[in-house]
């Protein structure tokens, strides 16, 4: 019985810590937008797939309302009430860590259950309106905002869908890395998918690739591949032309995704491992494993230098 009171204690405290986070991302999807003009890459221009990466992971899917992730499924809270009331859950089979989502519909990343897609237009009463197996272990994933697109991933290994309320998920193409490479994030914006991998250990190396999957194509277009050695991937966000990459102890990286470079590298509190990031045009929040929220003011030309650090300390669980 008190084994039982204190499971579910953490379990709320984790869920508040979550909504907390969620809450205080928010704000960065709030922010106006940056003055400096930012060219555009291939894909359209769309909001950040994620309102802020945090003990787990939160995403809008509507005017004030963000779904977080559970472990177990997804909560969805009324992000524009002061109290952050909990407004629906759903619940299904697998391990879902990571979600994403294109207009009202969430996908889940669900581990051996595959991919997830459910129906939240009515926040208090999300229904599943379809699913797919057999992808193997599926950890991570983006879904594009336009074209239908949707890539799962997990170790080497990443799976291109499309997807239509009418006939589901159509497998497009799976793609096995054999370099040795593991997919840390992926990034959507428009129709495309930004993959962000890194091979070896020391020195490790990472790799940035960019698909695009057009509506109604039969398998996805591969752009570019680039890299650079002694970094990681924990996290992406992509913005405009720029990619932000949470590089553990080493911090935040900013990268020049047209120009293929690493334009600055930002340390959180000296050497703080950052675990998750997000970014809007004006904003760069990055999350780490000491339960620190740095939030960075985008500068420079491109937008691609990060100044400014305030930081605030959560409660509650990352692990």
């Amino acid at each position: 019985m008190v084994a039982s009171y204190q499971m579910n204690s953490r379990r709320l405290r984790r869920r508040r810590s979550w909504a907390q986070l969620a809450a205080v991302g928010s704000l960065l999807v709030a922010a106006p937008p940056a003055a400096h003009a930012i060219p555009e890459t291939v894909a359209l221009r769309g909001v950040p797939s994620s309102v802020t990466a945090s003990f787990g992971p939160a995403l809008t899917i509507g005017a004030g309302v963000i779904a977080v992730p559970t472990g177990s499924g997804a909560d969805l809270y009324d992000l524009s009430q002061p109290s952050t009331p909990l407004l629906g859950r759903f619940r299904t089979s697998g391990s879902v860590a990571r979600a994403s989502a294109a207009g009202s519909t969430l996908f889940l990343f669900a581990g051996s259950r595959g991919v997830v897609a459910v129906d939240a237009s009515d926040p208090a009463d999300p229904v599943a309106v379809g699913s797919v197996g057999d992808l193997g272990a599926v950890t991570l994933g983006a879904a594009a905002p336009t074209g239908g697109g949707v890539v799962a991933g997990g170790g080497s290994t990443l799976q291109f869908l499309s997807w239509d309320p009418a006939s589901g998920f159509t497998l497009q193409r799976t793609l096995v890395y054999g370099d040795g490479r593991t997919v840390g994030a992926v990034a959507a914006r428009g129709d495309s998918f930004l993959v962000a991998s890194t091979r070896g250990n020391v020195p490790p190396r990472l790799i940035l690739t960019l698909y695009r999957m057009r509506a109604g194509a039969a398998a996805p277009d591969s752009l570019t591949e680039f890299a650079f050695n002694g970094h990681r991937a924990e996290d992406l966000a992509w913005n405009g032309a720029a990619a932000f990459v949470a590089d553990g102890n080493l911090g935040v990286l900013a990268i020049d995704v047209p120009a293929r470079a690493l334009r600055s590298v930002t340390a959180v509190q000296g050497t703080q491992f950052v675990r998750s990031v997000d970014a809007n045009d004006s904003v760069v929040v990055a999350a780490t494993e000491g339960k620190t929220l740095a939030r960075f003011t985008r500068v420079g030309a491109g937008g691609d230098t990060l100044a400014g650090e305030i930081d605030r300390t959560l409660t509650g669980n990352p692990a």
